[in-house]
């Protein structure tokens, strides 16, 4: 990825972009020159909106000395960092000068202002200050100067750090169609847009927040079989992408000769054995998604809930959840002490992917893990689950809210690790009535999804849940998985026909012979149609399916067109 930055960044910045495969070329756009100006009767609060004003200031001796010990009001993180070095109090920082302006006239309205800047600058605080009569002076302390330039190199992506840079770029240069813009704050964006609409802007302007948005970014558009993706956000594909819950897992034999070397937890918390059979479907059926191998059970591990694996029960909790005290004992943990060993996983599976095709993570729902933390292991009707949550609704309710501040935690650390998206899994969902699900589960999920939306697809799956997709499909969640139970016609118009929705062939149905397996899913693609979908399973993959057909299965979407 080649880009270039319209300013002269810090080795840091440059270092983590160079560590993400990226190469920079830095071009200062802009010239600052100071102004030679005099400064009397400075006003008893100050205003600042960039870096280059409080350097200006914090150098000038004549007014270095009028604005000691007084009130500043500025915009920017750097802005702020940089006034209280030079050993002045900030009363207020905002993130533009609209912001700030506004923020004046509510707060402020009977003070006084002096505004250090550049002779070249926004309007808004001059414009709003003066419609409420509000007193400035404008002591400006440098010039802008344009320093454009031709460049014939094709950039990926173009850092913008002001919007003077972003006028100076224009001079010389025309936006490429697969360029991307990168703007360091909303001024900076607000300029950009009138020459492009192909830009993202960093939620906080500073280096920091922008290396976040670059790295979001990248990780969702440059992944060789972006077809996974591009379903999530609903654009138009050849085909539907399609991958397998479970795929990772007992029906492959390389799987089982893993299980009968180690145990199932082992194979969870050793990053080389989660990465080995993450990539083991990959490489053996082709799905168009990989999903990291590990289990929704490691959440209540974290939270000092003690979960085994016996073999021929499942999940075994010794200690199940019964009161409240037994709740007040669960933590909300530290994910990376607790945790690591998944992010761990996901660099390295990130790393043996090589960008072939999008990462998953997943989770549990909250209710889903409190059948298991209440029950003590799995169950078809998991009683104990539902009679705790009548019965003591207090602790239920307080266990769930843990529940889901831990699976946010541990959901954004795996964002962070180098996931592409991230699925919730209401594996029991189906199991209350539409009414105690609204009151169990569904705020809960609505919860991680509000908390994960901004930042990845989030996908969420509930079997038996047909009933909620269509607050599901308000949700904010970028797609929904649907069971067998419920036909395509009947999931598209409960979930209002606009978000992507995925699932729902029948596990069973993978045991019919290779040719019935071929046209069955060129049915349920044909009912679902093949943009806004995903291929899967109705629920995870059985132990007993062939590879071969699991195989046939992968193939036939491929083969659709």
């Amino acid at each position: 990825m080649r880009l270039l930055a319209t300013k002269l960044v810090s080795p840091h910045f440059k270092d983590r972009l160079i560590q993400q495969g990226m190469s920079l070329i830095t071009y200062p756009f802009i010239q600052i020159e100071p102004l030679t100006t005099s400064v009397f009767g400075v006003q008893s609060s100050l205003l600042f909106t960039s870096q280059n004003a409080v350097k200006l200031a914090s150098e000038s001796e004549e007014i270095k000395e009028q604005i000691q010990g007084k009130n500043c009001f500025c915009v920017g993180a750097k802005t702020k960092s940089l006034l209280e070095e030079k050993g002045q109090k900030v009363i207020k920082m905002c993130q533009n000068s609209l912001e700030l302006a506004q923020f004046l006239v509510k707060n402020h309205k009977n003070d006084s202002f002096s505004f250090f800047c550049g002779k070249r600058r926004r309007p808004e605080i001059e414009t709003v200050l003066e419609q409420h009569k509000i007193r400035l002076e404008v002591h400006e302390l440098y010039q802008t100067h344009f320093t454009a330039k031709h460049f014939e190199t094709h950039f990926d992506g173009i850092l913008f750090f002001s919007p003077s840079a972003v006028t100076s770029f224009f001079m010389k240069n025309n936006w490429s169609i697969d360029t991307h813009g990168f703007c360091i704050g909303t001024t900076t964006a607000a300029e950009l847009k009138k020459y492009t609409s192909e830009f993202s802007t960093a939620k906080e302007p500073s280096e920091s927040h922008l290396l976040v948005t670059l790295h979001h970014y990248y990780k969702q558009h440059y992944v060789k079989n972006d077809l996974f993706l591009r379903a999530l956000k609903g654009e138009p594909v050849r085909r539907p992408p399609v991958w397998m819950m479970r795929q990772a897992g007992r029906y492959l034999p390389d799987f089982m000769t893993l299980k009968n070397k180690y145990d199932f937890f082992t194979r969870c918390q050793t990053p080389e054995l989660a990465t080995e059979i993450t990539l083991m479907p990959i490489d053996q059926i082709g799905p168009d998604a990989a999903i990291l191998f590990s289990d929704i059970l490691v959440v209540l591990q974290a939270m000092q809930i003690p979960v085994e694996m016996k073999d021929g029960v499942g999940p075994w909790i010794p200690n199940p959840i019964k009161s409240q005290a037994d709740v007040d004992q669960a933590i909300v943990p530290d994910i990376h002490e607790h945790l690591g060993y998944v992010m761990e996983a996901i660099k390295m599976t990130q790393s043996e992917l090589n960008d072939r095709v999008p990462l998953i993570g997943f989770a549990g729902s909250p209710w889903t893990l409190l059948c298991y933390a209440v029950q003590g292991q799995g169950s078809k009707t998991f009683d104990k689950a539902k009679a705790f949550c009548f019965s003591q609704p207090e602790a239920a309710h307080a266990l769930l809210q843990k529940i889901t501040d831990t699976t946010i935690l541990y959901l954004k650390e795996k964002v962070k690790s180098g996931v592409h998206a991230v699925q919730l899994f209401d594996s029991w969902g189906g199991l209350l009535s539409p009414d105690d699900y609204q009151l169990f589960s569904w705020p809960y999920i609505q919860q991680i999804v509000t908390a994960l939306k901004e930042e990845i697809p989030v996908l969420v799956f509930g079997k038996g849940c047909w009933f909620a997709l269509h607050e599901m499909a308000k949700s904010g969640a970028s797609a929904l998985g649907v069971d067998w139970t419920c036909s395509a016609r009947n999931a598209r118009y409960l979930s209002g026909g606009q978000i992507t929705l995925q699932g729902n062939f029948d596990p069973a149905r993978l045991l019919s012979p290779i040719p019935e397996i071929t046209e069955a899913v060129y049915k349920m693609i044909n009912e679902f149609g093949k943009d806004r979908y995903i291929v899967n399973l109705g629920h995870g993959i059985l132990p007993n399916i062939p590879v071969d057909h699991a195989k046939a299965f992968v193939d036939a979407v491929k083969s659709y067109y």
